[in-house]
């Protein structure tokens, strides 16, 4: 069976007479990484919430493999189990400790009412912060952290699901360069993994680093899709931002300066 999340004619938005965005067709395939990228209000978190099931489509369907199952049609623990949701910022508990907050995340596997951990929870909750470089902050709590950190407890919390998917908005907010490139290399590692995931971001040269497909929505739909060669081009980012970009390349490294607002 094809592992993969398929939006299939979708529209979302908020007024029912003009949706953010209209006809969405895509798909996210395990092992791969799906880069979502627009301008601001253009519908892109409003659009992945409902990749994640977090959010009903205005109309078209979200779909989970190739059965065709709608994620409207499956209850939200399997949900849960399936796809993880890592949002651009949440309310955090005040009194729960980061290890106590990225056990939420063994919810889904466990039985209602029953907060016993086994030794496999364990594990994988301590791995999922191991593997945020969090470990120093694991008796801390969690609503103490700064904003960089918080970002990777909520990226520990969805590790920590063993999900098939995840869905990030913006998840290097608040991050500096060293921890934006260790999320970069925990997505691939991921993505090595067998994990489908959907990543909105505004840096264009992160999305270069990360993206199998990318996903550039503009003026009420998607205005490009494909590999990120043929989507982040000059003319295409300069029409959907209106500013002029210049792309700088060498054997090893790419990626885009601005030059001027058009």
């Amino acid at each position: 069976m094809s592992s993969k999340i398929s939006a299939c004619s979708v529209a979302v938005g908020f007024e029912p007479l003009s949706p953010l965005l209209s006809k969405v067709d895509l798909t996210l395939e395990a092992g791969k990484i799906l880069v979502v990228l627009g301008p601001n209000g253009c519908g892109k978190s409003t659009l992945i919430k409902a990749l994640a099931g977090r959010s009903l489509p205005m109309s078209g369907r979200v779909c989970l493999d190739s059965d065709g199952a709608s994620l409207t049609d499956i209850d939200p623990r399997t949900l849960a189990r399936e796809v993880a949701y890592v949002a651009q910022s949440i309310v955090f508990p005040p009194h729960l400790s980061l290890r106590e907050f990225v056990a939420l995340g063994r919810n889904p596997h466990q039985q209602w009412f029953n907060f016993y951990q086994s030794s496999k929870d364990k594990e994988i909750i301590q791995s999922a912060i191991d593997r945020t470089n969090l470990s120093h902050l694991a008796d801390h709590r969690v609503a103490s952290l700064s904003g960089g950190e918080k970002q990777r407890a909520q990226l520990a919390l969805a590790l920590a699901q063993t999900t098939r998917f995840i869905i990030l908005d913006e998840p290097t907010a608040n991050l500096d360069y060293r921890h934006q490139l260790e999320l970069i290399c925990i997505l691939h590692q991921l993505k090595s993994e067998g994990l489908g995931i959907c990543v909105v971001l505004h840096d264009l040269n992160l999305s270069l680093q990360l993206a199998d497909t990318v996903v550039l929505l503009a003026k009420g739909g998607i205005y490009a899709h494909g590999a990120s060669s043929e989507v982040l081009t000059e003319q295409n980012l300069q029409d959907v931002f209106g500013v002029q970009l210049v792309r700088l390349h060498d054997d090893k490294y790419q990626g885009f300066v601005p030059a001027a607002v058009i």
